[in-house]
């Protein structure tokens, strides 16, 4: 059956002489290639920007530089303000809850964390 159907339309688009696969106007043509090669182009700007700059090394340059700011969370006492959070937000999770308490302490720092990213992104731009 699939076979007399294939044949079917085999013989209908020699007929008419139809294309077997519909490409779209030629502005739709135009308008994907423009989107592929700006994302080629962004995604070669990218890696290049990651190389150069060493951003992995950026972010643990940051993690080291707020992380002590923010207090090391390993000896907090968490689960009081777990339990706070839950009873008011019984839906979430406890990984939620702690992912509050990191928002907030990020907010608090927020202004430090700027500079430390504007800082370490200036320093590595004048040695790439």
């Amino acid at each position: 059956m699939v076979d007399y159907i294939d044949q079917g339309i085999s013989r209908a688009i020699k007929a008419q002489s139809l294309d077997k696969k519909v490409i779209p106007p030629e502005e739709v043509l135009n308008d994907k290639a423009v989107e592929l090669l700006q994302n080629d182009l962004n995604e070669k700007m990218d890696v290049f920007i990651q190389e150069k700059l060493k951003i992995d090394d950026l972010k643990a340059e940051l993690f080291k530089n707020i992380s002590g700011k923010a207090g090391a969370f390993g000896n907090q006492r968490l689960k009081p303000g777990v339990d706070e959070y839950l009873a008011d937000n019984e839906l979430d999770t406890w990984n939620d809850s702690i992912q509050a308490v990191v928002d907030d302490k990020l907010d608090d720092l927020n202004t430090e964390v700027e500079i430390s990213i504007k800082e370490l992104v200036s320093a590595a731009i004048k040695v790439a």
